[in-house]
């Protein structure tokens, strides 16, 4: 019997062979130049602005150290206050003359004059109706011994200035009050009564205010 070769088959390992994965190559970002533009550009604006500032600072600080102009002063012309006169409101009045006594008075024309003793004694008053006058100025002479005695008594008696005299008054209640002048040797009473009404009021001062003896 002839020995024949059987040919030796190889026996494969039992093991298994896993495929090869293969590792996914990820595509590459595409460079974004946008990006890259945007910030040059905020770059380039960034440097001017302080470029800029720079500059600005240092012609301001040239300009302070330049010397300033002096202001020529200009003389102006000094103008002179225009006084107003004062309307005078007595001059329409009337004019009362005493030669006796030596002195006038004004008063208004719708007032009311009454010579009671040839000059001696007067009374100056406002009657809008013939029942009630309105106001009221005596003006008398007396002798030095009442002026004496007036100015003697117990009652307070304060200085007043009737026209350019100086007179010395006492009140005995809200509405009388009584003045006494001297000039030249003669003396004078006055007996002012006065209203709550404060236009005849004015009226009545400004009566006793143009009140003046005579040279």
């Amino acid at each position: 019997m002839i020995n024949e070769q059987i040919p030796e088959v190889p026996i494969q390992s039992q093991e298994t062979i896993q495929p090869v994965s293969e590792t996914p190559v990820l595509p590459k970002k595409k460079f974004n130049f946008k990006i890259i533009a945007i910030l040059l550009i905020v770059i380039l604006l960034i440097t001017g602005g302080v470029y800029a500032g720079m500059q600005i600072g240092k012609r301001q600080m040239a300009g302070g150290l330049q010397p300033k102009a002096t202001p020529t002063l200009i003389p102006q012309p000094t103008q002179i206050p225009t006084l107003i006169p004062t309307p005078d409101e007595t001059a329409n009045w009337k004019i009362y003359t005493n030669s006796l006594l030596s002195y006038s008075v004004k008063y208004p024309q719708n007032w009311l004059l009454l010579d009671l003793t040839e000059g001696k004694q007067i009374e100056i008053y406002y009657q809008p109706d013939k029942t009630k006058s309105v106001g009221e100025i005596l003006i008398e002479e007396i002798d030095d011994s009442s002026y004496n005695r007036e100015l003697g008594s117990k009652q307070a008696t304060k200085g007043i200035l009737i026209g350019d005299s100086n007179a010395k008054c006492k009140t005995d209640d809200v509405e009388k009050t009584w003045c006494y002048l001297t000039f030249n040797s003669k003396y004078l009473s006055i007996l002012i009564v006065k209203e709550k009404d404060q236009e005849y009021n004015k009226i009545i001062d400004q009566i006793l205010s143009s009140f003046k003896f005579l040279d």
